[in-house]
């Protein structure tokens, strides 16, 4: 399995939960902040099977007061909750989506009701698209294979390595696979390596570790430079210190010296 094949694979595989607020973002088409009885229908038909009953209506509504009764126990709203359109069945509470989001029975009904959603968009191109070849030792059979997609470009071509390596002609074919290469890419991108270089590392936490290696080298040279350069200074330092002091205390017996003279 290549790793390209596999990494399709979970992009078409990958699939999540239906979510109440990605749903109230789609239904809600005046951006009110509430669902108004048209859209209250469009939830309805979402949830129901077709054809949509005055029971199915009646029956979501009910489900909406009762749950509000859990998100508002007092039965009491903001005026910025209050729609401006009011609602056809009386008692009806303003459907936002707290409300929504709060209401255990409709949450169970949408599992049943919505299937899993694709995390990923994509789409499964046809084989018109698609341009598949084997690529093995023959170097004229190799020539036409790329010729051939020379003479009808592909969205997608796929040269599958089927060579015998140790070969004589490996090299040849090789050599035909650069030129084709460079016809169509004649400009190297920034993520390749120039000419002659290769990856020291075949995986990532090699790489991670030759890393880790590097700075901890990296800070030890730093401090032994450091501290090399701190005891030069120290020493010098401490010469000079000496000097005028030695130089200090010739001056003062000097002093003293002459003090004594004079007496």
């Amino acid at each position: 399995m290549q790793f390209s094949f596999s990494y399709y694979y979970y992009l078409m595989g990958a699939v999540r939960q239906p979510s109440i607020a990605r749903l109230f973002q789609e239904l809600d088409t005046d951006l009110s902040g509430h669902l108004s009885d048209r859209e209250l229908r469009t939830l309805a038909a979402r949830l129901y099977p077709s054809p949509l009953t005055l029971q199915s209506l009646s029956q979501l509504e009910q489900m909406l007061i009762n749950c509000s009764h859990l998100t508002t126990p007092n039965g009491t709203w903001s005026a910025t909750s209050v729609p401006s359109e009011p609602y056809y069945t009386r008692g009806m509470p303003p459907v936002t989506l707290l409300l929504l989001q709060g209401c255990p029975p409709l949450e169970s009904l949408m599992k049943k009701s919505f299937k899993e959603e694709n995390v990923y968009r994509f789409e499964v191109m046809g084989e018109d698209d698609i341009a598949f070849k084997m690529i093995h030792s023959n170097v004229s059979h190799v020539v036409a294979q790329l010729d051939d997609i020379r003479k009808n470009p592909r969205k997608f071509v796929c040269l599958n390595d089927n060579m015998e390596h140790g070969q004589a002609g490996a090299d040849a074919v090789r050599a035909v696979l650069r030129d084709f290469y460079e016809s169509l890419f004649p400009q190297p991108t920034r993520l390749e390596l120039p000419p002659g270089y290769r990856n020291r590392f075949l995986h990532i936490c090699s790489l991670n570790e030759w890393r880790k290696f590097r700075d901890r080298l990296r800070f030890w040279i730093h401090l032994g430079l450091f501290l090399l350069i701190l005891l030069t200074i120290l020493s010098f330092c401490s010469e000079k210190v000496s000097s005028v002091r030695r130089r200090l205390l010739r001056r003062r017996q000097h002093g003293v010296w002459k003090d004594k003279i004079g007496v």
